[in-house]
């Protein structure tokens, strides 16, 4: 397969990672974490964080930078 067959194909059958709290991210950010996913070719994040301790989070989610968009 192409380079170009490949990224195609990941446009067209997109590759999903869910993600939880940073315990599971063995000593990263859960940013370095996306950012590796992206670089990897995961074309969609889920956050989620089944088992939290205490009141709901009232933060807003932050936006990815636009370099962790791009890929080489």
């Amino acid at each position: 397969m192409t380079k170009e067959e490949h990224v195609r194909h990941l446009l067209e059958d997109p590759v999903y990672a869910i993600m939880g709290n940073e315990e599971l991210c063995l000593g990263r950010s859960n940013m370095d974490v996306a950012k590796e996913l992206i670089a990897a070719g995961v074309t969609i994040i889920q956050y989620r964080e089944k088992h939290r301790n205490g009141a709901p989070s009232t933060k807003k989610p932050k936006p990815l930078p636009s370099s962790a968009m791009t890929t080489t």
